[in-house]
């Protein structure tokens, strides 16, 4: 069983389990208040809350990077204004942020694997909200998450480096220079980007990327399809895509089905995708020349 599956069931296991014991165990100590009294006792447990509290940043110092300590979601914004709050349900342990060196800091007071018993509540989990005014650009976005979802929309960064454990992660309108994507279990979205260089490891779930996509390129999958869909033509593309097991598409028609290795081109932007299990897809703006590559699966060349 690949490494990305067994880590999958045992999140999937220890959570059930968890869950069931304390919610039982509440129930019968009380019900909810006397669950957030248990919470309040040990770090490792979170308690929903229908209602939401907010916490802002401290002080006035200005950031242009941002650091992601314990279980938190974050969604990263445009806004009218620049503001930065942490949403979280009402009566659970206030989440901390702050500015230190120019790096906003938000730290969750669940960490390390925490446990999420909602008993009907909304809010589990603490969400960092960070609103960017149009014409800023940060200089990084760091985002280390471990069992929460993250999303990106339209702001601009010189640099965005995320990597999660467990929890999807989405951009929608981003625009950075060089950009690294890392996930454990969950899918990768990244829609409608513009990016000077990409790199996207995903272990466990799918990855479908589009826009203008323009340096290097490198996408690597365990378990999952990769689907890719760029502005420019192929000719701008020096292109090396290989699939063990699963089929390879380049602009909607199949070029293998098993253990595909597909070369083309010599242009200044390079496309390298390495998919061990799941389909891949690559498509390019109309006009552009086909290539031509290895289909070791029937042990022969074939042209496109």
């Amino acid at each position: 069983m690949k490494k990305g599956l067994k880590k999958f069931f045992a999140i999937c296991g220890i959570v059930t389990a968890a869950g069931l014991l304390m919610s039982a165990a509440g129930y019968a100590a009380g019900g909810l208040p006397s669950m957030g009294r248990i919470s309040e006792r040990y770090s490792w447990i979170q308690v929903g809350s229908e209602r939401d509290a907010y916490t802002y940043v401290e002080g006035n110092e200005a950031f242009d990077s941002i650091d992601i300590d314990g279980i938190m979601g974050v969604e990263i914004k445009k806004g009218d204004s620049s503001k930065t709050r942490i949403c979280y349900g009402d009566g659970q342990r206030e989440p901390r942020l702050y500015v230190e060196d120019g790096v906003l800091k938000a730290e969750s007071p669940y960490k390390g694997g925490g446990v999420v018993i909602g008993l009907g509540a909304e809010r589990k989990a603490p969400v960092l909200e960070v609103y960017c005014e149009e014409g800023r650009t940060m200089k990084t976005v760091s985002i280390d998450g471990e069992v929460q979802d993250i999303t990106i929309g339209e702001i601009s960064a010189e640099r965005i480096e995320v990597s999660n454990e467990a929890g999807n992660i989405t951009m929608d309108g981003t625009v950075f220079s060089t950009g690294e994507i890392r996930s454990d279990i969950g899918n990768i979205d990244l829609e409608n980007i513009t990016s000077g260089g990409l790199s996207v490891y995903s272990d466990t779930g799918s990855c479908s990327i589009s826009g203008d996509l323009r340096g290097e390129n490198h996408l690597e999958a365990d378990i999952g399809d990769i689907t890719l869909r760029t502005l420019l033509g192929e000719e701008e593309y020096t292109v090396d895509a290989s699939v063990d097991t699963g089929s390879l598409y380049i602009n909607g028609e199949e070029f293998g089905s098993y253990e595909s290795h597909y070369r083309n081109g010599t242009g200044a932007h390079t496309i390298n995708v390495i998919s061990d299990t799941g389909n891949v897809e690559l498509c390019f703006a109309q006009g552009a020349q086909r290539g031509t590559g290895y289909h070791h699966g029937e042990g022969r060349h074939r042209g496109l």
